[in-house]
């Protein structure tokens, strides 16, 4: 189960990230509709990121100690990028 929590946070991550590196390009090329679509989706995508920090925070005494502070670092490194 740990394990399993473990990637999930990982694959946020990493989902972020992309979408991030994706919305900063494109921004440069699409027009000021395209920009607000994308917004939109952008924050569905956080809003959804959201509820699995949320769901995860449930399952946190669960974690091996090392995996906790990984997340809950993650959650601040989250909130401050918000």
């Amino acid at each position: 189960m740990p394990l399993f929590i473990s990637s999930v946070i990982n694959s946020v991550t990493g989902a972020f990230k992309s979408l991030c590196d994706f919305l900063k390009t494109s921004k440069e090329h699409q027009s000021e509709t395209a920009v607000l679509k994308e917004n939109a989706r952008f924050k569905k995508a956080l809003n959804a990121a959201e509820d699995i920090i949320i769901l995860i925070y449930k399952y946190l005494p669960l974690l091996e100690e090392d995996d906790a502070e990984d997340f809950k670092k993650l959650v601040e490194k989250f909130k401050k990028n918000d």
